[in-house]
Parts: structure tokens; C-alpha cells; sequence
């Protein structure tokens, strides 16, 4: 009866770190083509089945200051204004500015189907905020932003007194876009491709038990190999 050697890698159904390299560097053309196929699959998706959008932005300014001859803005004017920010953002997606959007632009779209289109934002921590619309149309974007830049001025107005709000920058129509990142998501199809090979790989060698060279016997046993049938 043959005796394992300790600490074996076999033996205790563990394979060492040369083992790995080793069996990865013998198949490393599999790798490489799962990297291939998998970021060319990626790449073929976004390009041909995943439709494009286009995102328009606008920019507008919150006027907090109670004096139009001050030089020197307090810690105070900066909170106010941005907690006015949030107060504004939240008006410019009311159902109210929304709904007379659609009926001035005379757009097919629900009061939910624009709100799925806006994101809104402050910038960098400032008084400045911006409201992006995302569409399939570049044209339809840039027109639904620049007429909530014009309406909510008013609306905000009415609603909160004594506000000011005025247009930084208009939307212009984009000329390229915002998603899907076919770059990127390009590159994460070929790492999903390069691991899974590895992974599949490596598992089909820990499940491999065969012996197949006279190193593996001597990984199992310390008895001597007396014989080796010649391969014809």
C-alpha cells in the first residue's frame, strides 16, 4: 500500500502556487479567447442592442443675498442658499412646473415619464445647481431643459418670495451620448471573460484526479516507480 507524502499537494487536495501558474500558463489560449469573445460579445450588445441617450443640462444661480450692495457673502447666505437649492430642485420636480412643461412643448410624455428623464444636482457645493434631462432624441433633451429653464424662474418666484433664481448656462443639443460607456463596458465583459476562464480552469483541475505523469506519482507515494510503459 503506497504512503503520501506530507504536506503533499494532492494529498491534502490542495495544489500549490507553481501548480496553478503552471496549469493557467498551459492554458492561457483559452483565457485569452474568453477575453476576446466576452468583450467583443460586450461590445456588440451595447453597440447594436442597447439603445443611446442624450443628456442636455442647465445651469441656474440662487440669489440669497438681502442686500444688492454687499461685498462680502456670511456663512449664513451660504446655507441659506443651500438649503434653498434642495427647496428649488424640489419645485422644479412638482407635478405643477412639469405638467406645464409637457403642455408648452406639447410633448406625449406623463408627468412620470419626465421626472424619469430629470436628474437635478448641486454643483460642487455651490449656489449653482443644474437640471439634466436624459433622451433618446438630442434635440427632444436639449428643448425639454431649456423650457424648464425658462418656466421655473416664475414658478419658484411665485412660490417662494422674495427669490431669485437666474439662467447660468442653457442647454445646448449634445453631440454625443451619455450612455451607455461602450469603453467601459466593453472592458468589463472581457474581465468577466478573463475570470471566468481562470475560474473555470482551475476548477476543472482541482476536480481532475487522474494520474497522468510519473511526477504525479511521485507527488502520492514514496515508493520508487520500478517501470514506465513507453507511449507509442
Amino acid at each position: 500500500m503506497s504512503t503520501m507524502k506530507e504536506g503533499d499537494p494532492l494529498s491534502d487536495g490542495k495544489f500549490s502556487y507553481r501548480q496553478y501558474l503552471r496549469t493557467l500558463w498551459k492554458k492561457a489560449w483559452l483565457i485569452v479567447l474568453a477575453t476576446v469573445l466576452f468583450g467583443s460579445g460586450a461590445w456588440a450588445i451595447t453597440t447594436y442592442c442597447i439603445e443611446p441617450k442624450y443628456t442636455a443640462s442647465i445651469k441656474l444661480y440662487v440669489d440669497n443675498t438681502t442686500d444688492a450692495n454687499a461685498t462680502n457673502i456670511s456663512s449664513g447666505d451660504i446655507e441659506a442658499s443651500h438649503s434653498l437649492v434642495d427647496t428649488y430642485i424640489a419645485i422644479i420636480q412638482s407635478d405643477a412646473v412639469l405638467d406645464r412643461v409637457i403642455d408648452e412643448l406639447g410633448l406625449e410624455y406623463s408627468i412620470e415619464d419626465i421626472s424619469e428623464m430629470m436628474s437635478a444636482g448641486a454643483v460642487n457645493n455651490t449656489e449653482l445647481f443644474s437640471v439634466s434631462i436624459s433622451s433618446r432624441s438630442p434635440v427632444e433633451a436639449a428643448e425639454i431643459a431649456n423650457a424648464i429653464a425658462d418656466i421655473a424662474p416664475d414658478k419658484i418666484s411665485n412660490i417662494v418670495n422674495g427669490s431669485s433664481v437666474k439662467i447660468v448656462d442653457r442647454a445646448k443639443i449634445p453631440t454625443e451620448a451619455s450612455s451607455p460607456d461602450l469603453m467601459l463596458n466593453t472592458i468589463i465583459g472581457a474581465l468577466i471573460g478573463c475570470v471566468f476562464a481562470i475560474g473555470t480552469i482551475l476548477i476543472c483541475a482541482l476536480l481532475d484526479t487522474r494520474i497522468r505523469t510519473e511526477a504525479d506519482l511521485e507527488r502520492l507515494s514514496n515508493l520508487p516507480i520500478l517501470g514506465v510503459i513507453t507511449r507509442f
